[in-house]
């Protein structure tokens, strides 16, 4: 009987060693079943760290570890600073809360640099590689390469221009007001064109200026002055009709003479009687000149009119 009971007592043992194997094993499979695994029975998770740069260096709470992107490693639960670089690139930083399996993508990227364009307008608007950037003096951060800068302005040349940025840059672009040609005609050949007040030339004259209001003014001896503004918009040609002065014909009739007419031209005019004299103001040319009184008329008489001069006639037969 005691033999049976030892056997027996033998056999419960080893249940209950079998048991608790078991029992040990499926709590190692919960465990890995959950993700983790047991190391000197320290539970761990796996972080993978990759980049678009492979062998990035990788930092784990400021420690540089032996092996560049991609990388795996078990480590245990909790939070890790965790930092990716390499030579030309910003660097990728973050902050990971690690409680089981994880996977990080550091997509590093180039350094920006500043490009600056200046500008003498201050409504031009900058495109660069055909976006718009700003209004005046601009900038935009760009990644290292060659760019195209387009400045415009209204009433102002395009600007453009190739950059190759491989730092911070600054581009002056000065805008040209658009240029129009504009040409100063006049009837008089040697008339002289002011522009703005500068003498330009003669007749004729031809000169490029910016888009914009000015004074034109053509004079000329014997003639009137013309002027006038002008807002150019365009190549223009401008016509100046130069208009003679007048000159005068000045008539010295007996005193109180009365019922006394000339002609000039066959125009009739009447004598003062007061003052016995007569002034005609006449543009400049020839005119036939002849007098009436009490039915006698005098022979036609040619006279020259000068422009800005006074031509005197003193009718004299049969008026004494």
């Amino acid at each position: 009987m005691k033999r049976n009971s030892v056997h027996t007592s033998r056999i419960g043992t080893l249940i209950l060693a079998a048991l608790l194997m078991i029992l040990a094993a499926s709590g190692l499979f919960a465990q890995a079943s959950a993700g983790g695994r047991s190391r000197g029975g320290v539970s761990t998770v796996t972080l993978q760290i990759d980049s678009n740069i492979r062998g990035a260096n990788v930092y784990i709470n400021n420690d540089l570890q032996n092996r560049g992107a991609p990388l795996t490693l078990e480590l245990r639960p909790g939070t890790y600073s965790i930092r990716v670089t390499a030579k030309g690139y910003q660097d990728f930083e973050t902050t990971v809360n690690l409680t089981g399996n994880q996977t990080i993508r550091a997509d590093l990227q180039p350094p920006q640099f500043s490009l600056s364009v200046n500008t003498n307008v201050s409504n031009a608007q900058v495109f660069v590689n055909g976006n718009r950037i700003g209004t005046g003096n601009s900038s935009a951060s760009l990644n290292p390469g060659t760019y195209t800068i387009r400045v415009t302005a209204d009433g102002f040349q395009e600007y453009s221009g190739r950059v190759t940025l491989n730092g911070n840059q600054t581009v002056s672009a000065i805008l040209q007001p658009v240029r129009h040609t504009l040409t100063v005609n006049s009837n008089v050949k040697e008339a002289s064109v002011y522009i703005n007040g500068d003498r330009l030339g003669d007749s004729g004259v031809s000169t490029s200026l910016p888009r914009g209001t000015y004074t034109i003014r053509v004079t000329a001896p014997g003639y009137q002055e013309f002027t006038t503004n002008l807002t150019l918009t365009g190549n223009q040609t401008l016509q100046a009709a130069l208009q003679p002065l007048n000159g005068r014909l000045s008539l010295a009739f007996p005193n109180n003479t009365a019922n006394v007419f000339y002609f000039v031209n066959g125009t009739r005019y009447q004598v003062n009687s007061r003052s016995g004299r007569s002034d005609l103001d006449l543009p400049p040319g020839n005119y036939r000149i002849k007098f009436t009184a009490g039915g006698i008329e005098s022979p036609e008489v040619l006279v020259t009119i000068q422009a800005g001069q006074t031509t005197a006639l003193t009718p004299v037969l049969g008026f004494e």
